[in-house]
């Protein structure tokens, strides 16, 4: 069983390192700010995470204006970072289409699920971000231990906690498409559905 707070999600911008006003990338038409991009990366790992791009406009207007502000990204990427990643709800096929114009390739996809203080839920291990939701970051259970009702357990108590502590009073976590069990569990445990995420990346290892 396996949750995680999507990496780079425009609900954690304060988390972002390096810092996220420093590698914001901006277009402007006049004074009216038209698109922007922000980016996260790790050189340990030559792995960028792309937030954005967000462009004014509609069809080639938008895409051209995507595309220069995640060329900007791109540039201002450290040497040893040399692969990446963005990632958008699955129904912005606008973000399909330019990641398909690089050459990345798509992810199977993260639904994001929600659970309020109405409907108890958990998870494992978890933070309260910087708006005040919380964020369920990993469940994990011993195979040998699994279908006795040790995973529910954790998410009860983990996310107890995390409702406690978030002044939002929600708390947020998303599962792999293919993860059919814990997706199952998550339901029962008062999760809903918030959206899905896809990540499209620039290698396809």
């Amino acid at each position: 069983m396996w949750a995680r707070r999507p990496r780079g999600s425009s609900r954690s911008y304060e988390g972002l390192q390096p810092p996220w006003v420093s590698t914001t990338r901006v277009r402007r038409d006049g004074t009216r700010i038209t698109g922007a991009v922000v980016t996260e990366w790790d050189e340990d790992l030559g792995r960028a995470w792309i937030v954005g791009p967000w462009a004014a406009g509609d069809g080639d207007a938008w895409m051209v204006a995507a595309a220069a502000l995640l060329d900007r990204a791109l540039v201002g990427l450290p040497p040893p970072v040399d692969r990446y990643e963005m990632s958008g709800d699955i129904a912005n096929h606008r973000l399909a289409d330019l990641a398909a114009a690089r050459g990345w390739t798509a992810t199977a996809p993260n639904h994001i699920l929600l659970a309020d203080a109405g409907g108890v839920a958990g998870c494992a291990a978890g933070e309260v971000a910087h708006d005040g939701e919380g964020f369920i970051d990993f469940v994990a259970v011993d195979p040998a231990c699994r279908g006795a009702g040790v995973g529910r357990q954790l998410v009860e108590a983990v996310t107890r906690r995390l409702l406690d502590r978030s002044t939002l009073g929600r708390v947020c976590l998303t599962v792999q498409d293919h993860r059919t069990p814990a997706r199952a569990l998550y339901a029962r445990l008062g999760f809903r559905p918030d959206g899905s995420l896809v990540a499209y990346r620039s290698w396809t290892s």
